[in-house]
């Protein structure tokens, strides 16, 4: 037989028991299989929730979006508005595509210009896709081929929730209005992020952290952690070498 206690959040588990056929070795493989199968799948669920409250946050921030804000440039060194929203609708495109999945091993796949001339409705019309996509599979478990290789789903959900986050707060900075993200999320992400950035993820994806005050607020810690400047300390050029 197999238990296991599975944490779903801070308050809440689920008690998985498995039988093993009387000891016998191959029950106890199946046992720990079905045990470690519902693990994945929940640990997905969770992330296709926070998949979720990321774009609830977000989508206040992009709905500030119109065509004139296209060509300025943003907080990510060397990119306008326009490459940094066709960069952050590809992840939601990809997400989606693995949700069905689709197998995508070129980011020139989903790297088009989905914003065209109503940025703020690509943004709702995306999100509104990778949603439904995720909602549609029971699949949470099959490693999907992406562009970073095989990834399983929750690593996918996570990486999504993680990108259309950040990239809110890129968007309002950059078109000069107040981000709106709220605490519980800044908290989750603080976390996630700093859970999962490692040296190597850093020089792929992330510039150098950003110093800040010991009592800068913790969304300007979050984002001065992915090496961006928070408006406290950003020069007026607001250029800085920070990625996607």
């Amino acid at each position: 037989d197999a238990l296991v206690v599975i944490p779903v959040d801070e308050s809440n588990a689920v008690l998985a028991v498995a039988d093993g056929l009387g000891g016998q070795r191959l029950g106890s493989m199946a046992s720990m299989t079905a045990t470690n199968k519902l693990m994945q799948s929940i640990a997905a669920n969770k992330d296709s929730d926070l998949l979720r409250g990321a774009i609830h946050d977000a989508a206040p921030n992009f709905a500030k979006v119109t065509p004139d804000h296209l060509d300025l440039p943003t907080p990510c060194d060397g990119w306008d508005l326009l490459t940094l929203l066709i960069h952050a609708y590809s992840r939601l495109d990809l997400s989606a595509r693995a949700a069905r999945n689709e197998a995508v091993d070129d980011f020139a796949q989903v790297e088009i210009d989905h914003v065209g001339d109503d940025p703020a409705g690509a943004f709702e019309r995306l999100t509104a896709s990778v949603l439904t996509a995720w909602d549609a599979t029971d699949d949470l478990e099959t490693p999907r081929v992406t562009p970073m290789g095989p990834m399983p789903p929750a690593g996918i959900l996570l990486f999504g929730a993680q990108d259309i986050f950040v990239h809110a707060w890129d968007v309002a900075t950059t078109v000069g209005a107040t981000p709106e993200l709220s605490d519980e999320m800044i908290e989750v992400f603080t976390r996630t992020h700093r859970e999962s950035i490692d040296e190597t993820m850093r020089a792929m994806f992330f510039a150098d952290a950003v110093p800040v005050p010991h009592d800068a607020s913790a969304l300007d810690q979050l984002v001065a952690f992915l090496g961006r400047r928070p408006s406290a300390t950003a020069p007026e050029s607001m250029t800085h070498a920070a990625a996607g």
